[in-house]
């Protein structure tokens, strides 16, 4: 009697992970490889079973009768597992199945008895097991109804903001014409961006991502007469919905990473190492404080890229992006037209801290965005063919769990080709971001960023200069609503907008409502 109630206790045991290994695969995305069994014909084929085990005997008696108990995928059979009073209740419901459909199996009358005791000892816990089964049953028919791709995943983004600049006259440029008479406008206005990602993943390793994206958030410099004024968020196809970004990565060995971009941005492989105010959505919610400009964030297109992990420390990524690639035109294409590759050496010394060395060259434009207007065309109309060489450190150190603190420093030589004496333009920016996360409460964030936007501080075209550096001085307070929302009121004060000391001093304030799902 011992003997057979050992028997069927191991047996009970291993059937009881079997079938919660179909429970398991309800309460999470896939299923555990630790709950995966496969049946055993031989007691030796246990990797932590010896014939020195006091249930080894009994184990043997199992399969040679019953063909029981199963093997975890790794081939342990794991006899000192603890099991709770509804496993081992829902292991004698599987069993008793077992017994009723097979025919093979040669019950004794004395093993039948203690069948039946158990299964009177255990009714209730059979019929709890049993209606929790039913309602298995009912949500996996819900989940394979509604879910929406087994391998793409949904989410979404959903901004409102509330804007409005302040101040006397717009900025010009040093060296307009024009005086700065036109006051800026000052009307607040409340616009929107939504996007949605679409997340695909067919290994498990790999990412395809397609982004969709729609709002009316206008571009203040209009307003303000400077792009220094920039909201980190802005976008505007006037609410039509556009495809802003479309790459798919896969990985390459252990350590490298490959990054094919139909629509991409340098950053899309690189990382800009400003974790805690790096996001449009959900941190700074000014241009100037989201990342480095060496990173150019309006220039965006097709092209590839490659992160490889030199070793736990260091990490190497290269990047290039074609302005027309699909565009078979003469001076086009994806190798012949307008472009911007980089490429960055990120050191880790710590696991709080990051420091990056970035070099980028790019052909036909600057476009480094949260600079001034001369900054963007050093050489006014007289040049269509401009090549750029930019360097920058960028950097970021968690100090503690409350503080964070980073920046970055660029120098660019712009030179125009297709002027006689190829005149040549320096531009310089610097800044610092300060973050306090979890201030006053788990998931806020206060954020600071200060410094000079980009700014030309040698010009060898004559009559386009900056000679007064602009400063920039950023703050915001994100406030987490809830587990989806969050609220961001930012200020912006801009001093010297444009470069240019005759400027009136700009303020930007904004209130920004995330919606996240």
């Amino acid at each position: 009697m011992q003997y057979n109630f050992v028997s069927f206790l191991i047996q009970i045991l291993s059937l009881s992970y079997f079938l919660f290994s179909a429970v398991n695969k309800v309460n999470a995305e896939q299923p555990s490889r630790d709950a995966e069994i496969n049946q055993i014909t031989n007691v030796n084929d246990f990797s932590d079973v010896k014939p020195t085990d006091w249930a080894y005997s009994a184990l043997q008696n199992l399969i040679q009768l019953y063909g029981y108990p199963q093997d975890y995928q790794d081939g342990t059979f794991r006899g000192n597992k603890v099991m709770t009073r509804y496993e081992f209740a829902a292991a004698l419901n599987h069993f008793f199945t077992a017994i009723s459909d097979s025919k093979r199996l040669q019950i004794t009358q004395e093993n039948l008895e203690i069948i039946r005791k158990l299964q009177i000892d255990f009714a209730l816990e059979l019929e709890a097991i049993k209606s929790r089964l039913d309602k298995l049953d009912s949500d996996i028919e819900t989940i394979e109804k509604k879910q929406f791709s087994t391998t793409t995943k949904l989410s979404g983004q959903v901004i409102f903001a509330t804007t409005a600049a302040f101040g006397n006259h717009k900025a010009i440029p040093t060296g307009n014409v024009n005086n700065n008479s036109e006051e800026i406008e000052d009307n607040v206005t409340l616009s929107n961006r939504v996007r949605l990602f679409l997340n695909t993943s067919f290994t498990g390793k790999d990412l395809l991502r397609v982004r969709l994206l729609a709002g009316n958030i206008q571009n203040l410099r209009s307003s303000t007469g400077t792009n220094m004024a920039r909201l980190s968020f802005d976008r505007n196809t006037n609410n039509q919905v556009r495809i802003d970004q479309l790459f798919y990565q896969f990985p390459l060995g252990d350590n490298a990473r490959i990054t094919v971009m139909p629509v991409g941005t340098l950053f899309t492989v690189a990382d800009p190492i400003n974790p805690l105010l790096g996001s449009d959505g959900k941190s700074s919610p000014f241009l100037f404080g989201v990342r480095s400009p060496i990173y150019r964030e309006e220039i965006g297109g097709t092209g590839f890229g490659i992160s490889y992990d030199i070793n736990s420390k260091f990490n190497f990524s290269a990047v290039y992006l074609a302005e027309d690639a699909e565009s078979p035109n003469s001076g086009s294409g994806l190798f012949n037209g307008a472009y911007s590759a980089l490429g960055q050496l990120t050191w880790k010394p710590t696991k709080q801290g990051k420091i990056a060395l970035a070099y980028s060259r790019s052909f036909n434009g600057i476009d480094i965005n949260a600079g001034g207007q001369n900054t963007n065309a050093p050489f006014g109309d007289e040049s269509q063919s401009i090549t750029a060489d930019s360097y920058g450190i960028v950097t970021n150190w968690r100090i503690n769990p409350k503080f964070s603190i980073g920046g970055w420093a660029g120098w660019v030589r712009a030179q125009a080709e297709d002027i006689s004496d190829e005149p040549r333009a320096e531009i310089l920016y610097y800044a610092v971001t300060l973050a306090f996360p979890d201030l006053a409460k788990k998931g806020d964030i206060v954020g600071l960023a200060l410094g000079q936007p980009p700014r030309l501080i040698n010009n060898e075209f004559p009559g386009i200069d900056e000679p007064n550096p602009a400063f920039n001085i950023e703050a915001f307070y994100r406030f987490p609503a809830s587990n989806n929302i969050s609220i961001t009121p930012g200020l912006l004060v801009i001093f010297n907008p444009e470069h240019n000391n005759d400027n009136d001093t700009i303020y930007v304030g904004t209130i920004r409502s995330t919606f996240s799902f």
